[in-house]
């Protein structure tokens, strides 16, 4: 089945969407009724068309985030080592350097055992 193209403005909503607060906005920044906008976010092809471009935006946030972790953990080390700071802030950071470093070892070892199940399922 052949996927059906959006329009022109149908690529400016879903833009506008992810940068827009309001539906209103939107239709505005678009130049349609936002009756309109909201019966585009109803059609199938749409509706996929703008969950993969919120998709691709939560990726490129979560690369910015990964890139800027080194800096965090620094700080938090900065922090949990400061003689000088308040004992609630070096303990604060101190628990979230376990907290964080628990969290990824867990997400660590769920990603293997996905791996593992795939590879036996046969979908990798």
């Amino acid at each position: 089945m052949e996927e059906k193209k959006l329009s022109r403005k149908q690529e400016l909503a879903i833009v506008a969407l992810l940068e827009l607060p309001t539906a209103t906005d939107v239709a505005e920044h678009v130049g349609v009724n936002p009756k309109t906008l909201y019966r585009w976010q109803s059609e199938p092809h749409f509706k996929a068309a703008y969950r993969k471009a919120r998709h691709e935006a939560m990726g490129s946030a979560i690369a910015r985030l990964q890139q800027a972790s080194n800096e965090a953990v620094d700080t938090l080390r900065d922090v949990m080592g400061d003689q000088e700071a308040t004992p609630a802030s070096r303990v604060t950071a101190a628990r979230a350097v376990l907290e964080l470093g628990l969290r990824a070892t867990e997400l660590e070892l769920v990603d293997e055992r996905l791996a593992r199940l795939e590879e036996q399922a046969g979908l990798r």
